[in-house]
């Protein structure tokens, strides 16, 4: 008991911003304001200090999901305690709604300690990896975050590297002819970029009440994709050429503009429709569209890429440019060289060219 309460000392007020940040959308008749640890003669008892001044027994009155919620909020509070220098975060999420997941990611880029310490995790919830690994390249790139997908075969488990970018997404949904899974993506790619600028421009939207049967709340505030599309497009007055294109193709903006993740019924066949070189004009829209709206951000992000695709070049160059190799090697082992050296030549094309396009929009769009 001794080392106990050693262990849980002090933790109680980090504990509670945890379970606040994590709980952050819940109603205020929901929300706390202490958590306490009570000694017992054998064990102890978490009590919670409510809004309303109540206190209640954690494990008399808490969903199986706030439980979890509050048990990780303490196992975060004894890691931030000792400044453990990395955390195993072993499906955390399991009984835990989309909400609340949301928000346990925004808590690892936002708490200091946390955003700080190295993380290893561990999830059978995709979108959960999607959203967490969307959210570290927004604020670092790609140079911090290792993807990769344990797969059993026949030969032993071996692991997968896993790109969760949406152009990686959509270029392999292409590679397998899936031009409905592609365009998805290019609408949830559409509709993230747009959110994350007008959430850092402070944009201000208007809103339609709309009465939800069965909803705990009752009344919502809804907002359509349509009304956010058009607030962030006017800001964007220097070139409208992309929005223009994304506009033109119907069936696309058609699905843009749904109020949901899936295409209806009646524009499947349409989507099945196009090609992948139709859907490659629309990736690059897209991409150069977040250049401009999100410059800043992505600028750092191309850069670092830059130096590392120079560093690719330069090694790939010397090695076809030297005389023993030509000489020495078969010609079918030349030939890929030479391609190796042509793709990375490309990339560093399109990288300069993005990094121009962007500084163009360092001021606003």
């Amino acid at each position: 008991m001794e080392l106990e309460c050693s262990k849980l000392s002090g933790i109680e007020r980090k504990a509670t911003a945890y379970y606040q940040a994590i709980n952050d959308h819940n109603d205020d008749s929901e929300k706390i304001e202490s958590i306490a640890f009570v000694k017992t003669d054998s064990s102890y008892i978490i009590e919670l200090l409510c809004k309303n001044k109540n206190t209640l027994n954690a494990f008399s009155c808490l969903s199986e999901g706030h439980l979890r919620s509050l048990g990780l909020s303490l196992l975060l509070a004894l890691a931030e305690k000792h400044q453990y220098p990395f955390i195993v975060f072993d499906d955390v999420v399991n009984a835990i709604d989309s909400e609340h997941r949301a928000n346990i990611i925004a808590l690892f880029f936002s708490d200091p300690y946390l955003s700080s310490t190295q993380k290893i995790i561990t999830t059978h919830d995709r979108l959960f990896w999607e959203r967490y690994c969307n959210s570290n390249q927004k604020l670092h790139g790609t140079s911090q975050l290792a993807s990769r997908v344990l797969k059993h075969t026949n030969r032993g488990i071996v692991l997968v590297e896993y790109n969760v970018g949406f152009e990686d997404k959509i270029g392999a949904a292409l590679e397998i002819s899936d031009i409905r899974q592609a365009l998805i993506y290019c609408r949830i790619w559409l509709e993230t970029m747009t959110l994350q600028f007008c959430t850092s421009r402070k944009i201000s939207v208007t809103a339609e009440f709309s009465d939800r049967q069965h909803h705990r709340q009752g009344n919502l505030l809804e907002i359509s994709l349509e009304k956010i599309y058009e607030i962030a497009y006017a800001e964007v007055i220097r070139d409208q050429e992309n929005i223009n294109l994304l506009k033109r193709d119907l069936i696309y903006w058609k699905a843009q503009n749904q109020e949901h993740h899936a295409f209806e019924e009646n524009s499947f066949n349409f989507a099945h429709a196009k090609t992948s070189s139709e859907i490659s004009n629309i990736v690059r829209a897209l991409h150069k569209l977040d250049l401009q709206l999100n410059a800043k951000d992505r600028l750092e992000e191309l850069r670092k890429r830059r130096i590392k695709a120079a560093q690719k070049h330069a090694a790939a160059n010397r090695e076809v440019s030297n005389p023993m190799f030509l000489e020495n090697a078969h010609y079918l082992i030349a030939q890929e060289k030479q391609r190796l050296l042509e793709e990375h030549e490309k990339t560093l094309t399109l990288l300069e060219s993005d990094i121009l396009y962007a500084e163009q929009f360092l001021d606003g769009p």
